[in-house]
């Protein structure tokens, strides 16, 4: 089956603009909570899967808001694991590093895409289908069909969200 088919089967096909992205989107990786302990002594990799989930989003990228959404939804992820200090901890860390003119290499926002575009560049459709289509053909062990279509969906529904991009309407 085919990217096309697995994409239409499942429900992320949003209707197709005229003109396809020029952006160079490369394969997901992720390295887990970089510079910061996978999870706890007696559980190594207890909130792993929060990093990679916040890992993903900075691949995928679009606009500064999102970027916000998704430092939340680490420390919401990490503090569901009962370690809500550890979440506000790294909340915090990712805070700071979001304001530092000091970037890790490949750990910036909107790593994914080779055109180094800004914080403030919303999504588009063609960026959606690329994102779609690139995730679902290199799905890395650390995620899970499952988790990458809930991913997929959860991006679906800010991009439909207008405006996308409510800092970019200001200027």
């Amino acid at each position: 089956m085919g990217i096309p088919a697995l994409l239409a089967l499942s429900g992320f096909l949003l209707p197709i603009q005229a003109g396809a992205s020029s952006a160079v989107l490369k394969p997901f990786t992720t390295n887990g909570c970089t510079g910061f302990p996978d999870g706890t002594t007696r559980s190594p990799t207890l909130w792993r899967h929060c990093c990679v989930h916040h890992d993903l989003a900075f691949w995928a990228g679009g606009c500064r808001s999102f970027r916000d959404e998704a430092d939340l939804e680490l420390k919401r992820c990490v503090a569901g694991t009962d370690s809500r200090l550890t979440a506000l901890i790294m909340y915090i860390g990712v805070r700071i590093g979001a304001h530092s003119p000091i970037k890790l290499k490949g750990e910036r926002w909107n790593n994914g895409w080779q055109d180094g575009r800004s914080d403030r560049q919303p999504l588009s459709v063609a960026d959606f289908q690329s994102i779609s289509e690139t995730l679902l053909s290199n799905l890395p062990a650390d995620l899970s069909p499952a988790e990458a279509s809930a991913f997929l969906s959860a991006l679906q529904k800010q991009i439909r969200q207008p405006p996308a991009c409510p800092e970019t309407a200001e200027e």
